[in-house]
């Protein structure tokens, strides 16, 4: 009884002001929380979980608390406690994580900056504003150079959170049925999926499976069940205002930093199975980033093979990613047209584009339209599917007979200087000629231009580029069946011939 009491004063004290809590974590407050944790008595823990997560919103001191955490009996004490029944005990720890893992705003200095600017309206005179407004720049940059410090120090403790496998901790807490814990747990993990270099180890640790978890897709009745469970004494009343979706797609959007540059061979098929509907319910969203970095994930889970294609398309996925390619957004722009690109190739696109059916057409000229963009990461994802297609020649007879002017555009395509993008366009134009039955099309592309550029890309390439080994593929190709030169040095010999214009000079002769 002492025990709490002492537990619960203490709770209060550090709830007061900065310097309570910096005299608490001085005197050993955050080891005294962690070992009441331990205790057998419910309401000794909830204060103890309680005070933990209070501490950790310490400006000076937090550093501290947070290394505190660390240690591997800290940690299992945690994860002792996570495991209690009690969901009010729960909801104090997923604070105390919710608090360690995310920026504080550093409220005082917004104070600070609000006084500055009062201060300089207040100046009867210009140069009593001026000398104000020289304050309020060096007042603003201490603060930016103090939040860019906050937060440094909170993602290294992220990353050594993760490296001590802290997730578990997480994993236990999302057990309970309320929705304020998962709402708070929620947070935590989308901070957590920021760091590209530990989602591997997230994914190891079943981050993924977790945030499925607790972005399930409830009933009302489950959502009245939730809340309910949500409404307690450090809650407010808060969780009245939290909607299941709002969780739902918070989980969800971590899970797509995750899918978006983890390998996904280490994906379970059920996971991908799960994860899926998660990333197109981002797709629909009204957040540019949440679409940019699902429509990634999107891309990257593609390529694990025909199921998980089939997959994505059963549930409108190609609709949607179509959608973000009219976004004003380059970047989305750009995620959108990759996750196309990877899905071109399955079954129910090809069997559309083999058919030569209204939307096949559609989708070759969408890919047409998109290499014209100005974005160059938009033109090359966009000249990938083209040179992916062009090993079908159905697909070959939309580009180079199609309303979108094919030819043309890969021609030009051919001069942009981007090796990434002039490489699948000499792949595309390299299977139009091995496939031209009749010399129709290769004439096409003499007409329009093509054989300067390949020259070029001959005479300036180093030789052990792809792109240089597919320029001279072509120039011997077309040497063979058109007698055009092969160099830019053959080419000056025959006396500045008009290479571009070379077939055509060959038919009027044959026809003389």
């Amino acid at each position: 009884d002492v025990r709490a009491a002492a537990a619960v004063a203490l709770a209060k004290m550090a709830a007061l002001s900065e310097d309570a809590r910096e005299i608490i974590v001085e005197e050993g407050g955050g080891e005294l929380f962690l070992q009441l944790l331990q205790a057998e008595k419910i309401s000794v823990k909830r204060k103890a979980a309680q005070g933990l997560g209070i501490l950790l919103l310490s400006q000076r001191n937090c550093e501290g608390i947070r290394d505190l955490l660390l240690s591997d009996v800290s940690l299992k004490t945690l994860q002792e406690a996570a495991g209690c029944s009690d969901a009010m005990v729960s909801y104090g720890l997923s604070l105390c994580l919710r608090n360690a893992t995310m920026r504080q705003v550093v409220e005082q200095d917004e104070e600070a900056e609000m006084m500055q600017r009062l201060k300089m309206m207040a100046e009867p005179d210009e140069k009593g504003k001026a000398r104000r407004g020289e304050e309020l720049e060096l007042e603003m940059e201490k603060i930016k150079k103090q939040r860019a410090e906050v937060e440094e120090q909170t993602a290294a403790f992220r990353e050594r959170f993760i490296r001590a496998r802290g997730t578990r901790v997480i994993a236990e807490l999302a057990r309970k049925e309320s929705l304020g814990i998962h709402h708070l747990l929620s947070h935590v993990l989308l901070a957590l999926s920021l760091n590209p270099n530990t989602r591997g180890i997230l994914v190891q640790d079943g981050a993924m499976k977790t945030l499925c978890a607790l972005g399930k897709n409830m009933t009302e009745e489950d959502t009245a069940v939730y809340r309910k469970n949500s409404l307690f004494e450090q809650d407010g009343g808060k969780s009245e205002k939290i909607s299941a979706e709002e969780v739902r797609l918070r989980a969800a959007h971590a899970m797509a930093k995750i899918a978006s540059s983890t390998n996904p061979s280490l994906f379970s098929d059920s996971l991908i199975h799960d994860l899926i509907p998660f990333l197109l319910l981002l797709l629909r969203s009204d957040s540019e980033l949440a679409q940019f970095e699902a429509a990634l994930a999107l891309t990257n889970v593609a390529t694990l093979g025909e199921e998980v294609k089939d997959a994505i398309l059963r549930k409108r996925g190609w609709n949607d990613l179509e959608s973000l390619v009219a976004s004003d957004n380059p970047k989305v722009r750009m995620a959108g047209t990759g996750g196309l690109c990877n899905l071109v190739t399955s079954e129910r696109i090809l069997k559309e584009i083999f058919e030569k059916t209204d939307k096949g057409k559609r989708h070759v000229r969408l890919f047409l339209v998109l290499s014209q963009s100005e974005d160059s990461e938009t033109v090359q994802y966009a000249v990938s599917a083209l040179a992916n297609l062009s090993a079908y020649r159905p697909a070959l007879e939309l580009i180079a007979e199609g309303e979108g002017n094919g030819l043309s555009k890969l021609v030009e395509l051919l001069k942009n200087g981007e090796e990434k993008i002039m490489h699948p366009a000499a792949h595309t134009l390299l299977s139009v000629i091995q496939e031209d039955t009749n010399g129709k099309w290769t004439q096409t592309c003499l007409q329009l231009g093509m054989l300067p550029p390949l020259l070029l890309l001959r005479q300036t390439l180093s030789p052990s580029k792809p792109c240089y080994e597919v320029a001279v593929e072509l120039l011997e190709l077309l040497a063979k069946t058109h007698g055009t030169p092969r160099t830019t040095a053959e080419a000056i010999e025959r006396g500045g011939h008009d290479v571009s214009s070379h077939g055509e000079g060959e038919d009027e002769d044959e026809e003389e």
